[in-house]
C-alpha cells in the first residue's frame, strides 16, 4: 500500500473543506472512502475545519486590515504549501 504524498493529502483536505463528505472527497480525488476516512482521523480534519471557521469568523468581525490574507498564508504554511 502506497502512502499518499503531501500534495495529495492537502488536495483531499481542501476538498473536505468544500464539502465535509467522505464519499464526495473520495469521488473527487479518486481514492477510496476508507482512505479519506483514514486521513480525516489521522490528520484531525474536523478540528482543523472548526479552527479555520472560528478564525474566519473572528476575522470577519474585525475591520478589514489585511489580516485575512495573513490568515490564509498561515493556513497554507501549516498545510506545507
Amino acid at each position: 500500500m502506497e502512502r499518499l504524498s503531501l500534495v495529495q493529502t492537502c488536495i483531499m483536505f481542501s476538498t473536505w473543506c468544500d464539502k465535509q463528505s467522505e464519499r464526495y472527497v473520495a469521488r473527487m480525488c479518486g481514492v477510496s472512502k476508507t482512505t479519506v476516512h483514514k486521513y480525516r482521523i489521522k490528520d484531525n480534519w474536523d478540528e482543523k475545519v472548526r479552527g479555520i471557521k472560528k478564525r474566519a469568523a473572528e476575522q470577519a468581525a474585525k475591520d478589514d486590515d489585511g489580516e485575512l490574507d495573513k490568515l490564509v498564508n498561515e493556513f497554507l504554511a501549516e498545510m506545507g504549501l
